[in-house]
């Protein structure tokens, strides 16, 4: 079997790369080679797949799943979730974080509100996309010391604060895998200091989410149109949770170092040879 990618080409870094290896599934980049399946592969925050792929007649992953934008994650996530993170900078009193409405910035920054005359644009980037800012109140996910002294996490410094976000993997309809990233505040925004986080492996949702977090994830992943992706969660001191990111060309680093990270791809290629099959006769 052999499965495109297109319009751009597959990074080794990328999740699918290592489960479509044990799958044994060839890869290629160019549309004129004889393929079975397509992966619409495509960095764009906002995208179509070209006629040229359509006219291949080929079932596609992803097919769909066209913008990934944080400004229409968070319209789809407050409409199903009933309840929002976005706040008017001009009237919201606290910290609030602004970030690029793109993809991939890792420009958040922590701000205090009211602002009187807030940002509504940051650059245009080299593809001439216009960025725009989004405004969200701070979401407090720090972690207790119990918990703290429960993962054995070692701070390497006299900071004692550490976070706790969410890496679920979504594969067709359903969660077979969730990272729990743990990390202190510099790494919030970027991964600057690898060895300033910490990651556990979950497989069942259900250790982390109730029926109807689960229930409301499913259908977020649903109505959003995406076949394989993974989703950023945190859950706020009040008890809600936020889906903040959903990115569909997700990497595996987060992975590296874990004991059982080949188990777990291993768990993760059947889970999504069975999505092949059911949804995509493949």
């Amino acid at each position: 079997m052999k499965a495109l990618f297109y319009p751009h080409r597959l990074q080794t870094c990328s999740l699918i790369y290592p489960i479509l290896r044990l799958l044994k599934i060839d890869i290629t980049n160019d549309i004129k080679e004889k393929s079975d399946i397509v992966f619409h592969w495509d960095f764009a925050n906002k995208n179509e797949v070209s006629k040229e792929v359509l006219d291949l007649g080929l079932p596609i992953v992803n097919e769909k799943c066209l913008d990934i934008r944080k400004s229409y994650v968070e319209d789809l996530f407050s409409k199903i979730f009933g309840y929002s993170s976005l706040i008017d900078p001009k009237i919201f009193i606290g910290d609030a974080v602004i970030k690029s409405t793109c993809q991939a910035t890792h420009d958040g920054k922590i701000v205090r509100c009211p602002i009187e005359n807030p940002n509504t644009k940051i650059w245009y980037s080299k593809s001439n996309i216009q960025h725009t800012y989004l405004y969200q109140r701070l979401i407090h996910n720090e972690v207790s010391e119990e918990e703290i002294k429960q993962i054995g996490y070692v701070f390497k410094d006299e900071n004692r604060v550490l976070l706790k976000e969410y890496r679920i993997t979504y594969c067709f309809g359903e969660i077979p895998s969730i990272l729990i990233r743990y990390k202190e505040p510099i790494n919030r925004f970027h991964p600057h200091d690898l060895s300033k986080q910490k990651v556990i492996i979950k497989k069942e949702a259900s250790e982390i989410f109730n029926e109807d977090e689960i229930s409301k994830i499913i259908q977020f992943g649903k109505e959003f149109s995406f076949d394989f992706a993974d989703m950023d969660i945190v859950r706020d001191e009040d008890g809600k949770i936020y889906i903040l990111d959903v990115n569909n060309i997700g990497t595996w680093y987060m992975m590296n170092g874990l004991l059982n990270k080949d188990e777990h791809l291993l768990y993760l290629s059947d889970k999504f040879k069975k999505g092949l099959l059911c949804y995509k006769n493949v």
